[in-house]
């Protein structure tokens, strides 16, 4: 994998298992002690996603993603759009106070220790834009569903390049609004019917994008904006190309 994963965790034990656990998953990481660590490591770029004790000496996992919201408002990401890193918390304390502090503090998720292996890849899943979700279009989860008939799939495929453009045209719209529940609406949409047709890695896109969105975050949303935008467009390649080679 491509993805370079920034853990901050001061305790060694912590650290080494979730170390280990990365390296099982296939996900290159590194280590930073305390939230000061991090940060200065955080700023020599290349990390897909940080995971950050909550409580540390020095500087805290609030204080560290703050200070990341904070320096990432000047910058931008891939082809223009918004660069924002995803913040998970890990934790020993299980607070009911703390999610709702660390989504103020700009942290995306919320985890407690000790965390399993199979919740720890489900969250890499949900976050990473690279995460191992399959190819762009897998016609076989269509043709699992309606049949080998390529007239039906033709169609079913046809249908849905119509709709999900529309739809695309929606959740941009809504992001560029800051409309929350309409950036909600339309990538439940798009997620379900993009699941249905094959286009899986661009359906949990939309899966994240909805999660966000109904948790009122419209800067979480806008940081998926960009990625959201270049996986439609090879969706759309993707489709047209089955589109071009089914035809008679």
């Amino acid at each position: 994998r491509d993805v370079r994963i920034l853990v901050a965790e001061d305790d060694e034990i912590s650290s080494k298992v979730i170390l280990q656990q990365l390296e099982r998953l296939g996900y290159p990481a590194q280590r930073a002690a305390n939230g000061s660590e991090a940060l200065e490591q955080w700023r020599t770029g290349g990390f897909g996603l940080v995971l950050t004790d909550l409580h540390m000496p020095e500087m805290d996992g609030y204080s560290l993603a703050r200070q990341i919201r904070g320096a990432e408002a000047g910058r931008t990401g891939p082809r223009g759009g918004p660069a924002r890193v995803p913040i998970i918390a890990l934790t020993a304390n299980a607070l009911r106070s703390e999610p709702e502090r660390a989504r103020a503090a700009g942290i995306d998720e919320y985890l407690t220790k000790p965390i399993e292996l199979q919740q720890l890849s489900e969250v890499l899943s949900r976050w990473l834009p690279e995460s191992p979700a399959g190819e762009t279009l897998e016609l076989d989860v269509l043709r699992q569903l309606v049949g080998d008939d390529d007239t039906i799939v033709r169609g079913l495929l046809g249908d849905y390049l119509a709709s999900a453009g529309a739809e695309v045209e929606k959740v941009e719209a809504a992001i560029a609004a800051a409309d929350a529940r309409a950036i909600a609406f339309a990538a439940h949409k798009l997620k379900s019917s993009s699941r249905s047709v094959g286009a899986v890695p661009f359906g949990e896109l939309c899966a994240r994008l909805e999660s966000v969105a109904k948790a009122g975050d419209c800067a979480a949303a806008a940081g998926l904006g960009d990625d959201f935008s270049r996986q439609w467009a090879a969706v759309r390649d993707a489709v047209s190309a089955a589109l071009g080679k089914a035809a008679p």
